[in-house]
């Protein structure tokens, strides 16, 4: 910054005299200003910034008009903390001289340094108007669209005049970077690829595509690249836990949690990659509910090193004053969060509660704009670090701060670490512990936590009746209903899933292999994106055949629009679950779409939550209780065609009567249990 301050200010600013008409200032003083004010270019050269602070003060002492001495001391103060004077100081060099590029441009430094990002925008873009080719300030700009959550006004900022060679790596690279933020995989993709041809080797390059290539489930390509990394660098801890993760993601699950357990053995504080064991544990049927909170522990106190509590202290709240509520999340938008969220707050009565939204990701979607309308405040944090965001919730005075991720993607569990409210809540994103003692509650439910369950939590549980979830009811592009069983016409039962790959593990894989033995001329019908792609296709039919299945009666289907993947479900007659890491989002929707789930009995809050979804549409005797009552539930429901469709035309109106899809039920006991909660914990 300060060879750009000698560079480009100094010169810039002496060649311009200030347009404001201003006192008159004789001869000699202006050369005194003007002396006084190299002298200080000297000492700032030399970032002797106390002398430089001293000369600039002197040369304004002589000419307290002098521009250039306004904005170079104005930029020392913003290095020492004097920003309340250096905003008057560049206001006041704007006032003298308003095509003074260089101040427009400071003062855009001063707003972005406070946070203000749309007034630092407009002093940039005052700047740029000036001198179009002032590339520093361009870069600056981009930067602060993308901390204001604004990525696609950055990517039309950086394309209508690059500050990188054109088709150089870097110009590549940060168009890539630009795309990621608007989340335009494609580009992203295209970019990175492009930046690759010229950088073949480079290994955040190559962690970028591997990533890109995860989130399109394109796991065969990401793992080449990820080995090429490793190839190099075999204990790269990033690589491992990216490795991990594609493991993770095609349901093999035990390679994942070798392979993050190496990466963080390398790199102790890869805290995404701990997060993501704990993310893994949960689909291990060998990891039990103790062990995962001993690791979820682990994690927490890796988490909380260093962190400085908030100073909060209880609020002395009138019973009848409304509770701020702040959720915070990533997932505000087309996501299971989203989905389940919804309904929920449009029945949750304001006088009561205000509840104010801490979205941490910048991109919005056609969900996020119902959702804002719902909350009474949101704010886009995906830009402010843990810290900011403690202090802002602090003097926003959140009574009840509720995290709704948990350790999915973008949490800010750090920032539940400094306990910013006096109260902290874990619900709906996760679905274990957090292993967080600063949260003080976790909202589970009464069908899948029994009293003697609250060991396995570092939080204590608060029971809702029912269901700890309410889908709100699916958006599609054409009415769906409940169709009669396809079997009755196909002369044979499909069994179906439309579970991602990372559920779908050898475990529930060989139960599967079990109902199809016992059924044998049922045809099983898998969708997920992975199958977009004829590598995962070609994988997982092999995958199959070595667990014993007939691939001649297997049909896998890939992605398709939200209203069709509905309406799919019309050509499965049961759905299949999976263990221990069952249906969530897809069990609500099949229970929507008429079709039942074969689920099996677990022993803590998620592989409960299958069953806990079933008991609500009046579909308890649809759970079994072990494997081998699984086989022969899938045998005799899938023998009784009648009653099989007695119970697809009555599925949805039971669970529209029941907290899982009736908001305004799941609401009351949602803001029961919140008043309860507040109550209980301000206690004397």
């Amino acid at each position: 910054m300060l060879k750009w301050l000698k560079s480009v200010i100094t010169p810039s600013v002496e060649t311009k005299p200030p347009l404001a008409n201003t006192a008159t200032v004789s001869d000699e003083a202006k050369t005194s200003s003007v002396q006084w004010r190299q002298r200080g270019n000297q000492f700032l050269d030399q970032n002797n910034l106390a002398e430089a602070l001293n000369c600039y003060r002197k040369s304004l002492s002589f000419n307290k008009d002098d521009v250039a001495s306004l904005v170079n001391l104005g930029f020392i103060l913003t290095q020492t903390g004097g920003n309340e004077e250096a905003h008057n100081l560049f206001s006041r060099a704007i006032e003298l001289d308003p095509s003074n590029v260089d101040a427009w441009f400071s003062l855009g430094n001063l707003h972005k340094q406070r946070k203000a990002y749309r007034e630092a925008i407009d002093c940039y873009q005052k700047a740029l108007n000036l001198q179009a080719d002032f590339d520093f300030c361009r870069k600056e700009l981009c930067d602060t669209f993308l901390k204001a959550g604004m990525p696609a006004l950055a990517i039309t900022c950086f394309i209508a005049r690059p500050f990188f060679v054109v088709n150089s790596f870097e110009f590549h690279a940060y168009k890539a970077h630009l795309h990621l933020q608007a989340d335009q995989e494609d580009s992203a993709l295209t970019e990175f690829q492009a930046a690759a041809k010229i950088q073949a080797s480079n290994p955040n390059i190559q962690l970028q595509l591997a990533c890109l290539f995860l989130r399109k489930k394109n796991f065969n390509q990401a793992q080449h690249l990820l080995q090429q990394i490793l190839e190099v660098d075999p204990k790269h801890s990033e690589a491992l836990s990216f490795l991990a993760a594609s493991y993770q993601l095609q349901g093999q699950t035990a390679k994942a949690v070798t392979s993050y357990r190496l990466a963080i053995e390398l790199d102790p504080k890869n805290l995404t990659a701990h997060q993501n064991l704990l993310y893994a544990l949960s689909y291990d049927a060998q990891c039990t509910p103790t062990a995962y909170l001993e690791e979820a522990k682990a994690f927490a106190a890796k988490l909380r090193n260093g962190v400085t509590p908030a100073a909060r202290s209880l609020s002395q709240k009138n019973e009848s004053s409304p509770l701020r509520l702040g959720f915070v999340s990533g997932d505000l938008r087309g996501h299971p969060v989203g989905l389940f969220i919804e309904s929920v707050l449009a029945e949750i009565p304001r006088t009561d509660f205000q509840c104010i939204a801490y979205a941490n990701y910048p991109v919005e979607d056609a969900i996020s704009q119902r959702l804002k309308k719902l909350f009474c405040e949101w704010n886009v944090v995906s830009s402010v670090d843990d810290d900011e965001l403690s202090e802002k919730i602090q003097s926003d005075r959140i009574d009840m701060l509720i995290d709704l991720a948990g350790h999915t993607e973008r949490n800010r569990l750090a920032v539940f670490c400094r306990k910013p409210a006096p109260v902290q809540v874990a619900w709906l994103g996760y679905w274990a512990s957090t292993g967080l003692s600063e949260i003080d509650y976790i909202l589970v439910d009464d069908n899948a936590v029994e009293e003697q369950d609250a060991a396995y939590f570092s939080e204590k549980p608060y029971r809702l009746p029912g269901s700890r979830l309410c889908m709100s009811i699916p958006q599609t592009t054409r009415p769906l209903t409940p169709t009669p069983p396809p079997a009755l016409q196909n002369g044979h039962i499909t069994f179906g899933s439309f579970q991602v790959l990372s559920k779908i593990n050898d475990s529930s894989l060989a139960l599967w292999a079990q109902v199809m033995l016992a059924v044998p001329r049922a045809r099983l019908r898998l969708q997920n994106a992975a199958f977009d792609h004829e590598e995962a296709r070609v994988d997982f039919l092999a995958r199959l055949s070595k667990l014993g299945f007939d691939t001649e009666r297997i049909a896998l289907h890939g992605s398709m629009s939200y209203t069709d993947y509905l309406a799919a479900h019309a050509e499965v007659d049961i759905i299949l679950d999976t263990h221990p890491f069952p249906g969530g989002t897809t069990t609500a929707e099949a229970i929507w779409m008429g079709v039942p789930t074969l689920s099996l009995h677990g022993r803590d809050l998620l592989s409960r939550q299958g069953e806990s979804m079933l008991i609500c549409a009046g579909l308890k005797d649809w759970i079994a209780k072990d494997k081998e009552d699984f086989v022969n539930l899938a045998v005799s429901k899938a023998s009784d065609l009648n009653g099989l469709n007695q119970t697809r035309q009555e599925i949805r109106q039971t669970a529209l009567l029941s907290p899982l899809f009736n908001a305004p039920v799941f609401a009351k006991n949602l803001t029961t249990a919140l008043r309860e909660i507040w109550q209980e914990k301000i206690k004397p």
